[in-house]
């Protein structure tokens, strides 16, 4: 969700409740409604699809929108239909038209050391949620080691396009990925949030963001 001039934005996945977002057919664009209350919301059409010809050509979901640049960029989950994940972005001016800023994938992790990250047959790169911190951002998401441990990965940059590997920040010792993290401040501290890992919501703290 992200609020401009009092009106709530939010994007959503669109898929059929109870079926895997992996199947064919499913997930494939961004749902868009707007409220002032979340009590009465007005739905609007959706300006986001797969890319029948380009790399997200499977499934698109885990939407995150921040304001930058004097324009809106929405972060996103892309899968293809070998099912392997990458994250990519998109562009808006005014919210309702969304334009791909960038061919590729901005966050590749086959092309990182540390990460496990085939690419076909299914790989793990997915939910972004972005922060500023100074004059950098931040993109936390959720991938795996080569030792095969679910864990939350961060990349930096300035500009929003051109990312620099961080590496893991959180490394999970259960036999499940850390989905869906955010980070918050709170009092001096860095908290990071996941689910998947336990039976209620997880976090981790930290003195720094960056690790």
């Amino acid at each position: 969700i992200i609020q401009v001039s009092g009106v709530y934005h939010l994007f959503h996945i669109a898929g059929t409740p109870g079926v895997s977002c992996c199947l064919p057919g499913n997930e494939l664009w961004f749902g868009h409604a707007t409220t002032k209350d979340f009590l009465r919301w007005e739905t609007h059409e959706p300006w986001f699809y797969i890319d029948t010809h380009g790399w997200d050509n499977g499934h698109v979901f885990a939407p995150y929108v921040i304001e930058a640049f004097g324009m809106y960029w929405m972060f996103y989950t892309g899968v293809s239909i070998n099912n392997t994940q990458r994250i990519g972005v998109a562009t808006s001016e005014n919210l309702f038209h969304w334009k791909r800023a960038a061919v590729e994938p901005i966050i590749r992790p086959e092309d990182y050391d540390w990460a496990f990250c085939p690419t076909d047959k299914g790989a793990s790169c997915r939910d972004p949620h972005v922060c500023q911190f100074g004059d950098e951002y931040s993109l936390y998401y959720t991938a795996v080691t080569r030792t095969g441990k679910g864990c939350v990965a961060r990349a930096s940059s300035r500009d929003l396009l051109n990312w620099r590997d961080e590496g893991p920040v959180f490394i999970s010792d259960q036999l499940a990925h850390p989905e869906s993290s955010n980070v918050q401040e709170l009092d001096g501290k860095f908290l990071l949030f996941f689910g998947g890992q336990y039976e209620n919501w997880s976090y981790v703290t930290s003195d720094s963001p960056y690790d």
